[in-house]
């Protein structure tokens, strides 16, 4: 059904568990923006598009998706409670122009109002060997929880060259960097996405890390 674009609404999906069915399932359903309701909005890339069809359910009837979209909804699905997301690619209506510019001018209202922010950076395994995501996420968590000065790298001076030595966490820096270097990150959108967010939790796959631990190495 159509926004009431004067009264601040916007559309929100319900995610239902994996648990409920093994096929992705969502709802679709109006808010307004005035009332506070509760939702976590995902910052993601659309991706090139696919060349066979990815579908999901929604609202009863099935709908094709993006790839990274399909991957998105399907890891990030709780396992007994729905979720209640945010998403542009099925909350905005695409073919209704009007509708799409008024809701993408409302992006950083939307985006500062959901109480928190999904990074999805991708599957675990797009790109890198899914040991080299869980190497990364380890060390994040290193990082959160001693102090940082531990994983810098030691500055020596060799036959007048000076090099940087990483020692045993050679492996984790690059591991990170791969991680940091997705192309998730080449987009100009996740800059009001992330300005904007009160709280921030990164995705990579199932596994995830908050921003602050990121913003602190």
């Amino acid at each position: 059904s159509a926004l009431d674009l004067a009264k601040d609404e916007i559309r929100l999906i319900r995610l239902q568990p994996w648990l409920a069915s093994d096929e992705i399932e969502c709802e679709l359903f109006t808010v307004n923006l005035e009332f506070q309701p509760q939702y976590e909005a995902l910052s993601y890339e659309w991706g090139p598009p696919a060349e066979t069809a990815f579908w999901i359910t929604l609202d009863g009837k099935l709908h094709s998706v993006q790839e990274n979209l399909w991957h998105a909804l399907r890891d990030l699905r709780h396992k007994y409670e729905p979720r209640v997301l945010w998403i542009d690619a099925l909350c905005i209506n695409q073919t209704d122009t009007k509708e799409r510019n008024h809701q993408v001018s409302q992006m950083g209202e939307i985006y500062h109002k959901a109480k928190r922010v999904i990074v999805w950076i991708g599957p675990e395994n797009a790109g890198d060997a899914k040991a080299e995501v869980s190497i990364a996420m380890t060390f994040l968590e290193d990082v959160r929880q001693y102090e940082i000065t531990e994983f810098l790298p030691v500055s020596s001076t060799s036959s007048g060259d000076e090099t940087l030595k990483l020692g045993p966490y050679q492996e984790s820096w690059d591991a990170l960097l791969n991680l940091c270097r997705r192309s998730y990150w080449t987009r100009i959108w996740i800059i009001q996405e992330v300005v904007h967010a009160a709280s921030i939790i990164v995705h990579c796959g199932q596994l995830k890390f908050k921003w602050s631990t990121l913003n602190r190495l």
